[in-house]
Parts: C-alpha cells; structure tokens; sequence
C-alpha cells in the first residue's frame, strides 16, 4: 500500500502520511546565457542615453485691476490726432466737398472746366482768390455794437431758393477746403451759396 503523498507549501517538498519527504526535481528549463558567455559582441550597439524633458515653466502676466475678457466696443468718435473741423471726406492729398449749387451756376462751371480743360475744383478756387473779399465785405456778419448789451445779432442763413440744384463735389486741398469754411463763419452765405457768387462774378452769366 503506497502512502499518500501531499505538497507542503511551507517547505515546497511532498510529503507523505509517515512524515517523509520526496524533494521535488530540478527545474529542466535552462538558465538564460549571457551575451558575453554565447560569444556575442554587442559593441557595434549604440548605447541610448534618455534625455530629461524640458522643464515648463508657466508664467502668467500680472492683469490690471478691474480687468475683464471683453473686449470695450468700438466708438464712433472721431479721432482727436487729426482735426475734424475741415469740410468734406478725405480722397489721397486732396478732400471731396460737396455743395448744393444751381443750374446756372453749374452750366458756368461746365462750360468753363470744357474750355480750360481744368478741374471743376480748380475753376472755382480761381474765382474764389479773385472775388473772396468782396463777398465777404458785401455779405459779412454784422457786429454788435460797443452799447449793445446782447451781442452780436443771430446770423440766419436761409436757403434761397435755388433754380434746380444738383450736388457737385469739387476737390479741393486742406487748406483751401479750411479757408472756405472760416470765409462761410464770417458771411451770411453758405459755403454753396459762396462758390455760387464767386463763379457767377467772375465768369458771368450762363448764355
């Protein structure tokens, strides 16, 4: 009768009922050779060297007090680097002024620009230095008197009325686009009804 045999996990032997021990066979899985002792020349590797990463460093920018994620809307106002008193809208070194002038007075104004083979602009600005002081002597602002307690009295510039007027843009330069308009702040006229006179006066009439 052969004993029974059980493994004791204490020891790792097997055991039997009579207090015996049968040791367990070797392991038959060989053990692993080493490069050296198979006779394998590993110089010809490259030996990898990991690098270390980066090191991130987070910065974060001091945020005035206050400060918000939306960006302010855009203002309409004009900008304050570049003066908004002078009339008409810029077109390269020269400004586009409109005025409001009458038939008569843009029939002249053709006929002229035909015959010189000059600018529209051009025409009216040769009047203009021709007749500018005695318009401004004939339709200047009247003032106000030493005694007056009031001030100078309003100046009311009423359209008249015009015989089928058309808007005309002139090109004129900055200066002379400004010089029209401080002549019109000292006359009753507009600055159409300047340009209207000037052109009448030196060119005469329409035929």
């Amino acid at each position: 009768m052969q004993p029974d045999r059980y493994f004791n996990r204490h020891t790792g032997d097997i055991a039997d009922d009579f207090g015996g021990t049968v040791p367990i066979a070797p392991s038959l899985t060989p053990e692993p050779l080493s490069a050296e002792d198979a006779g394998i020349d590993l110089s010809y590797i490259p030996t990898i060297t990991a690098k270390t990463p980066p090191t991130v460093v987070e910065t974060h920018l001091p945020q005035p007090e206050n400060s918000s994620t939306t960006v302010p809307a855009r203002t309409m106002e004009p900008s304050k680097s570049q003066p908004d008193s002078i009339p008409g809208t810029p077109n390269g070194n020269l400004r586009v002024v409109t005025l409001s002038l009458p038939r008569e007075a843009r029939e002249v104004l053709d006929r002229t620009t035909r015959k010189t083979q000059l600018a529209r602009g051009e025409v009216v600005m040769i009047a203009l230095r021709q007749h500018y002081r005695e318009i401004a002597s004939q339709f200047a602002v009247p003032n106000a008197k030493d005694e007056d307690p009031f001030g100078p009295p309003r100046v009311i510039r009423r359209r008249k009325r015009l015989d089928e007027p058309r808007s005309v843009p002139l090109y004129l330069t900055e200066s002379e686009a400004l010089g029209l308009k401080r002549m019109k702040d000292g006359v009753t006229l507009s600055m159409s009804g300047i340009v209207t006179e000037a052109i009448l006066r030196h060119y005469g009439r329409a035929r």
